[in-house]
């Protein structure tokens, strides 16, 4: 690990956040994950090749849009949008499903037959809830005291199918917790409780790391009470068996490093992760210790990162030093992870494009052209990752490591292990 010092000049910017950083050059492992159809890309499977009516195929096949022109809500398509495949091909289908295919399935099959399944609420999309955000504060209890933080808690509008999986999902340096609304509302609208923090340090006032980390697991704490605790926002919403967390920048390293301490968390969801320290004083290593390498042999639950391609790019002209260092970015956390570990990155994204609205701030660091575009992906891929990990339901996988993923190639790439 090391520790960026930013110019004196430019010591308010959140420059500070250490952040994080891509690289370029990673392609997509299709022997890995991708579900495509292996030899005759026709995209259907009639019983026997006989070109008879194809009711399994109708039922195995769903459509699925990829939303990426930066509206949450949008329900029209972009060119990117419809992916179809039926879950059934065998090579000797080809002919026969242009023979005897119904028009729906033809039309299906020969425009995009890469490969997955459909599900009724898509994570492209809000889910089939509303979000309803919350307000308060709250008190936690760790090594090195006590601290009050203000906190956004979004909740699924049914709250009487609950239980509901919880997130903890903390922002990057110089950030706060209500400035990744894109992300907790997409979760929350899929049937996630998210609990999102402002912190509350500033840059020479900083956090460490590892007191960041535990005031992660005194969070979790404070939820699984306030889950017992008749009038709170969260009374009996929580299903604390199944417990994920999430960060962008520091807030990426501050959530595996949370996951190694408390085995209650059973998936981590980093977003442009960094392991370096703040400009001043982050040298310390009981402080500050680095994870990339040494310490990601501990992290044995499910991890996800998603990198901004211009992430690793000087600032100020050339004269900061990188948001996201390539030594300390989501590539060292991949690259050092256990299995099951995936990596996506955003080659046009930069390292804040994944928070809503930072202001100045934003200018900071490496941009990308269209910052709705990583913002998006990063919330679409976190309900995916987080409804496989912990809510158990594998039709979302595709949106992890399928079809869903490779059609959007180049503009993402992946690797997985």
């Amino acid at each position: 690990m090391r520790c960026n010092l930013l110019p004196t000049l430019l010591s308010l910017a959140v420059l500070a956040a250490c952040s994080t950083s891509p690289s370029s050059g990673v392609s997509i492992d299709q022997d890995a994950s991708v579900v495509a159809d292996a030899a005759d890309g026709s995209g259907a499977s009639d019983a026997g090749g006989s070109g008879a009516t194809d009711t399994t195929e109708e039922d195995a096949r769903i459509e699925i849009d990829i939303q990426f022109d930066g509206d949450a809500d949008a329900t029209t398509d972009s060119a990117m949008d419809d992916v179809t495949e039926d879950a059934t091909d065998t090579a000797a289908d080809t002919t026969a499903d242009t023979a005897a295919d119904t028009a729906a399935d033809t039309a299906a099959d020969t425009t995009a037959d890469t490969g997955t399944v459909t599900i009724p609420n898509p994570p492209t999309a809000p889910g089939p809830y509303t979000s309803d955000q919350t307000d308060t504060s709250y008190t936690v209890t760790y090594a090195a005291g006590e601290r009050t933080m203000d906190v956004r808690i979004y909740l699924p509008s049914d709250l009487a199918a609950g239980p509901f999986p919880l997130v903890v999902l903390s922002h990057g340096f110089q950030l706060n917790g209500e400035g990744y609304n894109v992300l907790g509302d997409r979760l929350a609208s899929h049937g996630f409780v998210v609990v999102s923090p402002s912190y509350g340090d500033s840059l020479f006032n900083a956090l460490s790391h590892t007191a960041l980390a535990q005031i992660v697991v005194a969070t979790i704490d404070w939820a699984a009470a306030e889950n017992a605790r008749s009038g709170s926002a969260l009374f009996g919403h929580l299903d604390l068996d199944n417990i994920g967390v999430t960060g962008h920048s520091r807030g990426g390293k501050q959530s595996i490093y949370a996951a190694i301490l408390d085995p209650r968390i059973k998936a981590v969801f980093g977003i442009d992760p960094v392991d370096s320290g703040p400009p001043f004083g982050g040298n310390d290593p009981v402080a500050y210790p680095s994870l990339t390498p040494e310490r990601m042999g501990e992290l044995t639950v499910p991890f996800a990162a998603v990198g901004a391609g211009r992430g690793g790019e000087t600032t100020f002209g050339g004269f900061g030093p990188a948001c996201a260092p390539a030594a300390d970015n989501y590539q060292a956390y991949f690259d050092a992870a256990g299995a099951p570990a995936f990596e996506y990155l955003v080659g046009d994204a930069g390292h804040l494009d994944f928070v809503d609205d930072c202001g100045f701030l934003c200018t900071t660091c490496g941009q990308g052209s269209d910052a709705t575009v990583g913002r998006n992906f990063a919330a679409q891929t976190a309900v995916a990752f987080f409804k496989v990990f912990l809510a158990a339901d594998e039709s979302y996988r595709p949106w992890v490591d399928g079809a869903p993923i490779a059609a959007l190639a180049p503009a993402i790439t992946f690797r997985q292990h």
